[in-house]
């Protein structure tokens, strides 16, 4: 009978193990902190305001143009303001600079600045319509400059926003001019970006008065500007390379860990199944797919990424609960899918309510790039509130499941004898550690994602200067596969083979020390010692013999 590696591996080589996947993620770290540049690269194009000359209903560039400074005070006579065209470049030079597929999307925010006047105040939740005309061209610089035709339209829409601004100071004469301090607006989000460049035409619809003024219930507009947040290039490469690596590395103990299954004289079981698929999850994310979007145009890649990765964090929270409760359940229960239909329940809820509001805001977005959840934000609060609720509840369970299989492997250890005693207490402490390494994976990334948040970025010793959140994707990207390869190492059968006879005394052993409950009492436990004894005494007795 085959046992476990983890079971039939030495200490020495175990320790070396741990050693040898320990120093790997420390170069995970360092690739990310000390060779990648930032994931996202964000910049600001303050939108210059056009009144259009010729056809007001067309494309607008810097060549028809006549700019103006203040939003609210075109004072043109026969205008309509709401013929104002608001413009942007992106990249902002078009001679020298031009966007490139390695910058994988391009997400847009549209920042408003609004100063308080008396005649015309800020309204609170203020909605605001918005026509938004996106435009690319492949040309080269100075076909861009003197040809609008140069320029083909990529989409057009009108869109919600509403305007949410806060201001610290009494309303009165004082104040005047006092800017508000408003959150940015989502104005369109690219899931590839295949053009060279792209140019925005934004115009604002809004009401005139009897007297030729302008009505809205956002105020006096004095500036707006796009910030445009991409993936840097050098980050993209490095990324794509860290996946083709550890794609070819990790087929290796899958296709290995699966021969040794298929060599045994049974069919696989349950937690065998659960660490292939995760073992098959882990190249389906490690496959670098973003590859295709630098040939072709794939709008589609961010949403696909999301699926990807949610396929793979269902996988890894089904296999702890499987991992954990095959340790602690019945032997009438084990290799039952049917068992932990509860703790998978939360699981699939949780992550059915992410792809609700995944398909409600990328897979919207393959349709109109200017459409997100957040329009219809109780929709988006109730989908985020399930999947939260959910997580909870899963959360709970494990940590239930995890308090009450280290029980029972203390309890386990009251009645064990002298014979396989070691054995026993060497498996117990590392299906202990393994557990531990399982609740750290998940904490680290949480820990890494807040020092992420709090640094910015970037962090300095000395000379040399550290990308944290760099650092924290491939660093938790190379933690994952590390968990899986370890996973796969040491849950393989092993070759080795043990005696027929120790095998079924061991088997007759590991059933009567077996206690999946807490015990009734005094008398349960005096009938399995008694039963332990008489066990050990025909085995005294045979070696005699």
């Amino acid at each position: 009978m085959a046992g476990k590696v983890i079971e039939i591996l030495s200490t020495r080589k175990l320790v070396m193990l741990f050693m040898f996947l320990l120093v790997v993620q420390i170069i995970f770290f360092l690739i990310g902190g000390l060779i990648a540049p930032p994931p996202a690269r964000a910049q600001e194009h303050i939108m210059t305001n056009c009144i259009p000359e010729g056809n007001k209903s067309g494309v607008v560039t810097r060549q028809n143009c006549d700019p103006v400074t203040d939003l609210q005070g075109v004072k043109v006579t026969g205008l309509d303001p709401s013929d104002l065209v608001l413009i942007a470049h992106i990249p902002r030079n078009l001679g020298i600079m031009t966007m490139t597929p390695w910058f994988q999307y391009l997400l847009a925010l549209l920042q408003v600045k609004i100063t308080y006047k008396t005649n015309n105040p800020y309204v609170s939740h203020a909605p605001m319509r918005l026509d938004i005309h996106i435009l690319y061209s492949n040309e080269d610089s100075s076909a861009v400059r003197r040809d609008k035709l140069a320029w083909k339209t990529l989409a057009r829409c009108e869109e919600d926003r509403i305007l949410e601004c806060n201001f610290n100071h009494d309303f009165d004469e004082e104040h005047e001019d006092y800017e508000y301090d408003c959150e940015l607006l989502h104005l369109f989000q690219l899931g590839s970006i295949p053009h060279k460049r792209y140019l925005i035409n934004l115009r604002l619809p809004v009401d005139v008065t009897e007297d030729g003024g302008m009505y809205n219930q956002f105020g006096n507009a004095k500036e707006m500007s796009v910030i445009a947040i991409h993936q840097n290039g050098g980050f993209t490469q490095v990324w794509t390379s860290l996946k083709s690596v550890m794609t070819v590395l990790m087929i290796f103990p899958v296709i290995w860990f699966w021969r040794r299954i298929k060599l045994l004289e049974r069919k696989p079981l349950l937690i065998e199944k659960a660490i292939f698929s995760l073992g098959i999850s882990i190249l389906f994310l490690n496959i670098p797919i973003e590859l295709i979007s630098i040939f072709i145009e794939a709008p589609w890649m961010l949403f696909f990424t999301d699926i990807r990765q949610g396929f793979f964090y269902g996988i890894l929270l089904g296999f702890w609960i499987i991992f954990t409760g095959e340790h602690m359940v019945n032997p009438s229960q084990r290799n039952k899918l049917s068992t932990y239909r509860f703790h998978l329940s939360a699981i699939f809820i949780s992550l059915f309510a992410l792809l609700a509001f995944d398909i409600a805001e990328r897979g919207m977005q393959l349709v109109n790039p200017c459409s997100t959840v957040w329009t219809h934000h109780n929709f988006a609060m109730i989908l985020i509130v399930v999947a939260s609720v959910a997580g909870c509840i899963y959360f709970l369970l494990l940590c239930y499941m995890v308090v009450k299989v280290f029980r029972i492997m203390s309890y386990k250890q009251r009645f064990i004898t002298s014979i396989q005693a070691n054995n026993f207490k060497t498996v117990v402490f590392r299906f202990r550690l393994l557990m531990i390494l399982s609740i750290s994976t998940a904490a680290l990334t949480i820990v890494f994602y807040i020092l992420s948040q709090k640094y910015d970025g970037m962090l300095d010793f000395g000379d040399h200067r550290v990308e944290v959140n760099s650092a924290f994707f491939t660093g938790v990207y190379g933690l994952w596969n590390i968990y899986v390869f370890l996973v796969l190492s040491v849950y393989a059968p092993s070759h080795k083979q043990f005696d027929v006879d120790d095998t079924d005394e061991m088997d007759s052993r590991q059933e009567l020390i077996e206690l999946h409950q807490t015990p009734g009492g005094d008398g349960a436990q005096s009938q399995i010692t008694d039963q332990i004894r008489i066990l050990e005494l025909t085995h005294q007795k045979s070696a005699e013999d």
